[in-house]
């Protein structure tokens, strides 16, 4: 076989041509994973109520608790802060936050105290049956809809909640918190007038006996009558009153005194005096009906006595 044999059967072989490689995309980026961080409850979550906190909300539901104040921490959303009057009648700082707060002895305790649930289920309307009521730590998110809820029912507040108007005008006037006390129709406290005082005229004190005028500091009956009377003699006739442990009454007509309305002079010396209760906490109650029964309890030394209300914090 020669050689130009052997050259034409090689060209008469298909020739195979190597497909063209066509660059491969680059391989796309793996895109970061996002790690959802799901909130952690600052303290373990409570699957039902231990006996001592149903002791304690039974406490926030029959004792005289009321609320006097509240406001928002700072700008933040998720805190709140309120002012309850307690069964003594001494002021607390109550703060709803991720872990729920009182400068009380028994929250000092690392207890979930009575103001606290008070605050909750009266002013913040968590059900008593919810779960929330008694956790000593709450999500983000269970504030958002405590307060939204709460905040959609704030014309709802019940009346018996608040605090008279004369413990919510006074702690304005002692703290100098301007905005901070509640009223039913506004967030200030007023002094309302009042048409049933009479004309001052030629009265003789129906207490001293001595005339009165105008440049004296006097109040009047806001029960019934409208007499005018001597601040000092009627504070005088309160405590020879309560001394014996007899209702305050007017002393013309008889119908239960009613300190309504607060006079500058009154606000000035409570305030200058800084009347605290025990504890050094801001105390009220000689300013509120409900606690009028108190007023000996502080002189007599029987604050850590056991009453008929039950624990005094």
């Amino acid at each position: 076989m020669n050689s130009s044999s052997t050259s034409t059967r090689t060209s008469k072989r298909k020739r195979t041509v190597a497909p063209k490689q066509t660059a491969l995309p680059p391989p796309k980026a793996k895109k970061p994973r996002v790690q959802t961080q799901t909130e952690k409850r600052l303290k373990r979550y409570r699957p039902s109520a231990t006996s001592a906190v149903r002791v304690r909300i039974e406490r926030a539901l029959s004792q005289r608790l009321y609320l006097i104040a509240q406001t928002h921490t700072s700008d933040d959303e998720i805190s709140r802060e309120y002012k309850v009057l307690g069964q003594t009648g001494n002021v607390y700082d109550v703060v709803i936050s991720r872990m729920p707060t009182c400068n009380c002895p028994d929250a000092l305790r690392n207890s979930l105290c009575k103001h606290i649930l008070f605050v909750m289920h009266r002013v913040l309307k968590v059900h008593r049956k919810s779960p929330l009521l008694y956790q000593q730590a709450l999500l983000t998110s269970e504030l958002h809809d405590i307060f939204a809820k709460a905040d959609s029912l704030h014309s709802a507040i019940d009346s018996n909640v608040l605090a008279e108007q004369t413990v919510r005008e006074m702690y304005q006037r002692t703290t100098g918190k301007e905005g901070l006390v509640l009223d039913q129709a506004s967030t200030t406290a007023t002094i309302p007038t009042s048409d049933n005082r009479k004309p001052l005229d030629s009265q003789d004190c129906p207490i001293c006996f001595e005339q009165m005028s105008e440049d004296e500091q006097l109040t009047y009956c806001t029960a019934y009558c409208g007499n005018n009377i001597h601040q000092v003699c009627i504070d005088k006739w309160k405590e020879a009153k309560q001394r014996v442990k007899e209702d305050v009454t007017c002393p013309l007509c008889r119908a239960i005194w009613k300190d309504k309305y607060l006079t500058s002079t009154t606000a000035q010396t409570f305030s200058s005096k800084g009347q605290s209760g025990h504890g050094n906490y801001l105390n009220l109650a000689e300013f509120s009906t409900a606690h009028q029964d108190l007023t000996d309890a502080y002189t007599d030394n029987t604050y850590h006595q056991e009453s008929r209300w039950g624990s005094y914090w």
